[in-house]
């Protein structure tokens, strides 16, 4: 008779897996096989093994983010805008300040 071992949490094992080792980070986790596999963190994906891959820079992510297009552009709102001048005919620099509003997922379908 075949004795079965339970994967660690977090992880999944292949049909017809003999050994622990066997087991892999599922889909929005990271860590070594066979051993418990930790939340993939914000501003990361995880597609499930051992490897915890960074978002692109400008873009962010949830935790437990499974996929690259689970990172996505953060967007601003406009805090404060000031000019340098209000003279007709002169030079003017405009500076404008942003903060982070809200997070926008590729799941939300929105156009920026």
């Amino acid at each position: 008779t075949d004795n079965c071992t339970l994967c660690p949490p977090n992880t999944i094992a292949k049909n017809l897996s003999r050994t622990i080792q066997d087991c892999v980070c599922a889909s929005g986790y990271y860590g070594e096989d066979g051993s418990s596999c930790e939340l993939c963190p914000a501003n990361h994906f995880c597609a499930g093994g051992v490897e915890k891959l960074t978002c692109l820079n400008g873009t962010s992510s949830r935790p437990g983010s499974s996929s690259s297009s689970d990172c996505v552009v953060n967007r601003f709102s406009t805090k404060n805008i000031s000019q340098s001048s209000t003279r007709a005919n002169g030079t003017n620099i405009l500076t404008m300040v942003l903060e982070p509003s809200i997070d926008v997922f590729a799941s939300d379908h929105l156009n920026i």
